[in-house]
Formats: C-alpha cells, structure tokens, sequence
C-alpha cells in the first residue's frame, strides 16, 4: 500500500519557490511493500490490470507514440483462452513503455504465454526495464510482426532502447527470446544476455524480417544469440542493417542458417549492409562474431563450427566417450546428440559435427 505525503500543490521543481508549485506531474509516497519512499510519474502503471487499461486507452500514433511509465515491476497474467500472448498489440497501436529510473522488471505467471505480441500495423518501444524468463523453458517472450512476407499494413515493430535487457529465457530448440515476423530495432546499450537454450532472437527471409541496429548487443547466451534463416525457396534472406556507427560495447553472436548449400557452395552472400546512408567501417566488422553456419538439407543439428571451438567440442567428446565405456549406455555429445565429429576436406577454418538424434 502507497502512502502520499507530499502534494504536488506544494512541490516546486527548479525554480526554488518562485511563482506557482509547478510539481503535479509527479507522487511522492511511502511505499509499505519496499519499506522505502519514493518519488514517481504520476500516474504510473503498478499492476498488470493497470496496464492492460493503459493500452487500451492509448491513442497515440506512429509519429507519436502513447507514453506509459512504470511505477512498479509487473507480471503478466495469463491471457483469455486461445491466445497467444498477455498482451496483443492490433494495428494502429502504438506504445512506449519506460520503466524510470528504478528499471522494474517484466516476468510473466503462464511461461507458456509471450508477453507481447505486436501486429503488423503496431508497435511498441520499451526503455530502462528488464524481461526476465526467469530461467523457465517456456514460449518466446515477444512475438513481432505477422507471418506475410509482404506485410501490407507496415511490419509489427519493436524497439529496445537504453536500459532495456532481455534475460533469463529458456526454450529448448525453439526461438526462446524475440521471434521477429517484422520488424527489431536496438539503440543504445539495449542488451540481450543470459537466456539459456533456444534461440534469443530469431529472424526469417520468408517473413520479410529485418533488424536495425544503431547500438545494443547480443551475446553471452547459453542458446543461439542471433538466429538468421535464409529461406532457400524463396532466394530470400531477412534484412540486417547497421544504421549508425555501432558502440565499442556492442557485439552480435550470428548463426547462418541454411545461408551454405548442400554442395558446400554459399546460398547468401550478404548478411549485414548499412543502412540510412551509413557507410560500414572494419570497427563494425568486428561487432559481429560468425559463430554457427548450418547447411541447407540439414536436420537441423548439422553446423559448421568456428576452428576455436574445436578443442571445446573435442574435450567434451572424450569425456562423453569416457563415460559411455563405463556405464555401457550412448553418449551425449557437444550439441547433446549422439553422432560424430568429421573435418571438412580443404577447410582449415572449420570443422562439421554432423548429428543424429
């Protein structure tokens, strides 16, 4: 429970008690919950009700989107039946949510639910507050754009700002943090770190999807940080741009999935171009780290891998193979399969691991 003991009435801010109180835009209350006293937006949203009420209420536009501060962390109730998400934006809403200078936290109480799905037509921008899977396998956490490559009403899009964070997502072999059908922006030092197997942020050439960046990184993930698939029937591959001179702090992990043919030859060429004019420079280059290239025809387990992670990959067979003689049952090895390491003829840089389940 909130205790207010100061009225905007009687607050001034920068003008030392000159002229009118000019503070009612702003609370400050003691809050029982924390045991501490704080100072907040007014009306900020503190429940999950209260922001499902925000949204709804919100009339801002493309241009401008509706402004909504957090005054508290929030969790996500479980959605009508037959949903998808907690929170679905439609087309033609468009939101900004701050989480102020406390960064409160997102987490969800139905881990088979995403958080948010934005529709083409839509979109949301999300500054100074955490996403937490909390380290429970569950569904992705956003869900953005439609699944048409053609995107009629405008891509869904979600921008991460500064202060944002993504972590804690878990989803075995399946897109864990971020499925982007339309649109991902980052600027700033948004980050997505800490999430475990899956995929952290997913993105698909048959879908159309793109992803802008202008700062942010993606990194240090158990899982695939930074999925991209080049959809092989359609010639297509999903649009990376670096719109502005990348921060020394940012850094992309990439898997290239299907972007290698079955007969070795490349499929893809280009994987990232600059964007708004910007022109690429080498300390770009060397924001983005190739970690993983999956060939087409695939079973999906079929990599080629960076030679530095070999020694991983061979320590981690011998004891799988050590333990296998002693306890007489199969292995599980580097990719948690069981299946053998074999080096590629002429490739120096690489070695494949072909898998079977």
């Amino acid at each position: 429970m909130a205790k207010f003991s100061l009225l905007p009435a009687e607050t001034w801010i920068d003008s030392d008690g000159i002229g009118d109180p000019n503070g009612d835009q702003y609370e400050f209350y003691l809050d029982e919950a924390t045991n501490t006293i704080r100072l907040r937006l007014k009306g900020a949203v503190t429940t999950f009700a209260e922001l499902v009420a925000a949204i709804d209420a919100a009339d801002g536009t493309a241009a401008e989107s509706t402004q909504i501060s957090l005054g508290a962390d929030i969790v996500f109730e479980a959605p009508a039946a037959g949903s998808g998400a907690s929170i679905t934006l439609p087309a033609g809403k468009h939101i900004a949510i701050d989480g102020g200078a406390d960064k409160f936290t997102l987490t969800r109480a139905n881990t088979g639910k995403r958080l948010f799905r934005v529709e083409d037509g839509a979109s949301l921008r999300l500054t100074n507050l955490t996403a937490d899977g909390k380290g429970i396998s569950g569904s992705d956490l956003f869900s953005i754009g439609d699944i048409d490559a053609s995107h009629p009403d405008g891509a869904g899009r979600l921008t991460l700002g500064s202060g944002f964070r993504l972590t804690g997502a878990v989803y075995e072999d399946n897109t864990c943090g971020i499925n982007v059908y339309g649109t991902l922006v980052m600027e700033g030092d948004a980050a997505i770190t800490g999430n475990g197997a899956g995929n952290a942020v997913s993105l698909s050439g048959m879908n159309g999807s793109s992803l802008h960046l202008a700062g942010g990184f993606i990194k240090d993930n158990s899982g695939e940080s930074l999925r991209l698939y080049y959809a092989s029937f359609t010639s297509a591959a999903p649009t990376v741009t670096v719109d502005a001179a990348l921060p020394a702090a940012s850094a992309y992990l990439l898997t290239l999935d299907q972007y290698i043919k079955a007969d070795d030859n490349i499929a893809c060429e280009t994987v990232v171009t600059g964007g708004n004019g910007y022109t690429l420079t080498a300390d770009d280059l060397a924001r983005f780290t190739l970690k993983h290239i999956r060939k087409q025809g695939s079973s999906g387990s079929d990599y080629i891998v960076p030679r530095r992670l070999r020694t991983l990959a061979r320590r981690r067979r011998q004891r799988h193979q050590a333990a296998r003689r002693q306890r007489h049952r199969p292995a599980r090895h580097f990719f948690g399969r069981s299946g053998a390491a074999e080096a590629i003829s002429g490739d120096r840089g690489y070695v494949r691991y072909s898998l079977s389940c």
